[in-house]
């Protein structure tokens, strides 16, 4: 009983302290296929419609795309000036992709996540595209 009730209390505080948001401004929803997980970060709606308009692009270009989990974490390391760490994971069929970047603007951090998930997609996209011509027998 004592370990359940630490364990309430320490997702209890966890959930505090991550701020995890769904809902985008004018009421207007994330998509079902993309969470963004805030931690030490305040959400704003200039935040969430760039978060949306970036996971958009990358769901439209690669079908093959079953999800995509943002996590931004503001770190200060002792240091006068903040850090943000964006991390990107990309579930797809089979391994998923994990990208990290750092930038002391949390829009940079994020725009060069994605623009690094984008290149792991198109590498991923003309490595199944050349193992099927070779199982064809085109080459």
């Amino acid at each position: 009983m004592v370990k359940s009730q630490l364990k309430v209390m320490i997702e209890h505080i966890l959930s505090v302290k991550k701020m995890v948001f769904t809902a985008l401004g004018e009421g207007k929803e994330m998509n079902e296929k993309t969470h963004a997980e805030l931690v030490r970060v305040r959400p704003s709606k200039r935040l969430s419609n760039f978060i949306r308009r970036k996971s958009e692009s990358l769901f439209r270009r690669y079908k093959s795309l079953d999800k995509l989990s943002l996590s931004i974490k503001r770190d200060n390391l002792g240091r006068s000036q903040d850090d943000f760490v964006a991390t990107a994971r990309l579930e797809v069929r089979g391994h998923d992709r994990v990208v990290e970047k750092r930038g002391s603007v949390v829009f940079s951090a994020i725009s060069r996540a994605l623009e690094v998930c984008d290149r792991q997609m198109r590498r991923r996209a003309r490595m199944l595209k050349s193992k099927s011509r070779v199982r064809e027998g085109h080459y």
